[in-house]
Parts: structure tokens; sequence; C-alpha cells
């Protein structure tokens, strides 16, 4: 278009009309946008591309959104698609957010451990952190640190795991009781876990259940960080697109959040209130004991405020109440699924057990079956399936790729532990490929890291795994289970921040063993 106008221009003006120049250079003027726009649109495209090339492959992206229309409901398993074009070291632009998703244990090693100190962040604008009380969320520092190691020595240590034996025992023995009055009909085992795991975690936290009634049931404490859950994941999205903020105030989002996060927050300080009114009791009976002692140490060392308190009892709930149920759901609806896999767990659980009337902890290091379903339902149904991201605190180098300050990683645990090139049948349920192999779950083997791996893995985990060792040894001691007449083992997923089955796992238990 661009040589038919000048030549249309040349020709006219040849022909000596003088007086139709000025239209003509005004015409020159507006058709030469013609050629104008399209330089520019192609000097900003090479410029964008140069600056791809710096930065993994990834798919296009759409304005304002990016690529957030291409993830859908289950994350993990879009992310998957698209790595499977554009690569196992991805860049996508999430909203304002640009972020490299990692889908092979290779990367995730070169990030979670040979660049663990530059990817120590997390991604947190300030009012996310907010309604974290700035833990979880916090940015990687001396703060950090110090909090950090106060929790890895007083509150996940093997020690205070073991302080709580009796409180695991008990609880799974009103479990074991609650689903005998209920199995003359089909039991909600989701339900009950989620009960079960919330009274463990808030005898450990605040030396009390939620249900104050002697039973596996509801209490309205149990809805509270559900709701929070469910709505943060909600809101992690939303602030990846500050162009829809009236959106979100139209919606009354920020509004329904807060008053979720205020109920948290009574809950903390009344349990606060309380410990703080009784003295010092009977010493250290539970976590928030522990903290308030470390509080009042002038020797401590750092500041240790209130809200770092409630950061932490917050996380011990988030991560061991949601987190440990979901594995027990997914665990029991497994073995539903494979029989054989089923009859070999309860042989060796009765076996071992007996006729002494249940399990307790001293028998599980002999049940070493057991302990290869749990790692492969993790491997199969990681609680967090993308791990909780991490931000990149100073520019790298990964894999020849230049990765910018500011950007989030995610790195996908769930597409590693389904890989083929690192699994046989990986879609297959099959507990014996961990038997006599050195992987385990503790963040040293890459291919396996459902809790995450370097400074900012799972803390909490070996409290949570306690749990789910002593629910399913009782579980499947006590009980014969089938699905209800009519009814298929639905495993469709829904994911918040953690993964749990879409239907809830509704089964029929016949009792196998004496109860006493």
């Amino acid at each position: 278009m661009g040589d038919l106008f000048f030549f249309s221009f040349f020709s006219k003006y040849s022909n000596g009309e003088k007086a139709k120049k000025q239209e003509l250079m005004f015409e020159l003027l507006k058709h030469s946008w013609l050629l104008i726009i399209p330089s520019i649109l192609l000097l900003l495209l090479l410029s964008s591309r140069r600056r791809r090339r710096k930065l993994p492959p990834g798919p296009w992206q759409l304005p304002i959104l990016g690529n957030i229309h291409q993830l859908g409901p289950l994350a993990h398993r879009s992310l998957l698609h698209l790595a499977e074009k554009h690569g196992p070291l991805m860049h996508l632009q999430l909203g304002r957010i640009p972020a490299i998703v990692v889908s092979s244990p290779d990367i995730a090693s070169e990030i979670l451990k040979t660049l663990d100190l530059a990817f120590a962040s997390r991604p947190a604008p300030s009012s996310a952190a907010k309604f974290s009380y700035g833990g979880g969320l916090a940015k990687y520092g001396e703060h950090w640190r110090q909090m950090r190691k106060l929790c890895t020595l007083e509150i996940f240590s093997m020690k205070r795991v073991q302080a709580f034996r009796r409180v695991r025992e008990d609880e799974v023995d009103v479990l074991i009781q609650t689903i005998l009055r209920s199995s003359s009909s089909p039991v909600n085992l989701s339900k009950m876990f989620v009960f079960m795991t919330n009274n463990i975690t808030s005898r450990e936290a605040f030396g009390k259940r939620f249900s104050d009634d002697g039973e596996c049931n509801w209490s309205p404490d149990h809805d509270i960080f559900k709701e929070i859950i469910q709505l943060l994941s909600e809101f992690a999205i939303r602030q990846s697109l500050p162009s829809l903020g009236w959106l979100r105030k139209s919606s009354g989002f920020k509004e329904k959040l807060e008053k979720s996060f205020m109920r948290m927050d009574q809950l903390f300080e009344r349990e606060i209130e309380g410990h703080c009114s009784d003295g010092d009791g009977d010493g250290e009976r539970d976590l928030l004991d522990v903290l308030l002692k470390h509080q009042a140490d002038p020797n401590l060392g750092f500041s240790f405020t209130r809200d770092d308190i409630k950061a932490i009892i917050q996380e011990i709930f988030f991560g061991g109440s949601d987190t440990t149920s979901s594995i027990l759901e997914w665990g029991i609806s497994e073995l539903i699924k494979n029989p054989r896999v089923m009859k070999k767990a309860q042989d060796e659980v009765r076996g071992v057990v007996g006729n002494k009337g249940k399990v307790d902890e001293s028998d599980l290091q002999q049940l070493q079956y057991l302990k290869l379903v749990i790692n492969e339902t993790l491997r199969l149904h990681p609680p967090a399936p993308l791990l909780v991201p991490r931000e990149c605190r100073e520019e790298c180098n990964v894999q020849g790729y230049k990765i910018p300050v500011g950007t989030t990683v995610i790195v996908n645990a769930w597409a590693i532990m389904r890989d083929p090139k690192l699994w046989e049948n990986p879609e297959d349920f099959l507990p014996e490929r961990f038997d006599g192999v050195a992987i385990n779950y503790r963040g040293q083997n890459f291919q396996f890291i459902p809790f995450g791996a370097g400074r900012r893995m799972c803390p909490g985990m070996q409290l949570g795994i306690a749990i789910v060792e002593i629910t399913l040894a009782n579980v499947l001691y006590h009980f014969n289970w089938e699905l209800p007449t009519g009814t298929n083992m639905d495993m469709t997923e829904s994911l918040t921040v953690v993964l749990h089955k879409k239907s809830p796992l509704i089964l029929k238990a016949t009792p196998g063993m004496a109860l006493v």
C-alpha cells in the first residue's frame, strides 16, 4: 500500500498542479501513518521477541489476562498440558504477575536447592500478607529466619511430635467409636477426617477440642479455616488482575474475606487471652503455651509479637488439618479402588496388632507396607499439587534463561510425580514401587516432593504424617470397607489450595476386629 500511495502522489505532482500542493501534502501525512504504525508495531514485536529470548518459552498471552485464561479449575493439570508443548521450564504472565512453571526434577533441584537462597521469598502483596499475619507469605530475611528456627526447634521437632502422641491416639479412638455407632448406614469419611484433624490440631495448639461433645462432630470453629482457605485462593487470582478492582469492590468480596478473617482473629485472641490469664498453669500444655513462653523470654534475641504467634497458629491449622484430611481421604479412596492393596495393608496391620484391640503408635514401625501406601498416596495425590510459590530475589540464570527479580516460581510437583520418564506406570497405584528404594518425602529426592524442598518446605510435615499413620492403621484394623450399593468411586479432583475429592468419600463400614 505504501508503494501505491507514493506512485499516486508523484504522478499527480508531476502534472504541475501547484494549487493542489497543500492538499497532496496533507494526503501524504495522512497516509504516512499507514507506514509509521506498522513500523512501530514491528519494532515493538521484535523488541518483545528479543526480551522473550532471555525468558523461558511459553504460550502466547492475551492483553491484561496474560495466560490466566489457560489455567482452568485444576491448574496443575492445565499447566502440565502447557508444559508438554512448551517445556519443563515455562514462562507465563498471570495477569500482572510474571511467572515461571517448573515441571521436571532437575530444574526443581536447581531452583529449590542450588539456587535456594535466590528463590527463598514468597510473592505476597501487602493486602494478602495482612490475612496471613505476614507469616507463611513473609519475605525472606532475618526475622523470617528467626521465626523459622523457633518453629523448627520448638513447634515441629520430633520431640514435640512425640509429646502429642496421646492426643492423636485419643482422637482416633473417638473417630473409631463414631464410625462404629454409624456403621449401620454409610459414613461420610471426608467430613469425619476433617473434624478429627481439626480436633487434633486444636488440642495441640490450644489444649482443647473444637467439638466439645466428645464426638467426632461439626462445630462452628471448623468452618472458619475452610472458609479462609477458599477465600484466600480466590483472592490470589483477583490480586493478579488489578484492572478488575472495580469488580472486587462491587462484589463485596473483600468485605467477605475481612469478615472471615475477623472471626479467625477473634478465636485466636480468645485463646491467647485465656492462656495469659491462666499464668503458668500446668506448664507447657500446648503449642500456644510454648509460644507465649518464648514471647516473654527477655533473652529471645528478636521481636516476637502477638501477630507472629497468630501467624504460627494459623499455619499449624492450615497445614495440619486440611492437608492431613486430604491425604487420608485420597488414601482410603485408592485402597477401595485397589482391593489387592487394601487386603495386603489390612493383613499387615491385623497381623502385627493381633487381638490387642487397637493400633497404638508403638506398632507403627512394624507397619512397613502401610508406609509404602502413604508414600504412593502422596505421589498420586499431593495435598498441594502446585508447591506454595516462591519469588525470585535476584536475577538468576536457570537452564540458560534469565529469570528477573520479582518473578513468581511455581513448581508443579503433581506433574513431576506422574512423569512417565521417572515412574513406571505412573497412573497406577503401586505402593511396592517404594519398597527397597532410598526415596522419601523429606525434600532430598526431587522426583518425590509432596511437601516441597529447601528453606521453604513444609515444616510441619511430621505432625501431619503422624496423624495419617495412626488414623489409617486403625481404620484398616477395625473395619472392612466397601462402597454403598449402586455407587462408584468418583476420583474427580477439586482444588482450592489443597487437593480434595470433588465428591465426599462415603463408604459402608463393617467391623472387622474386636472393638474395645
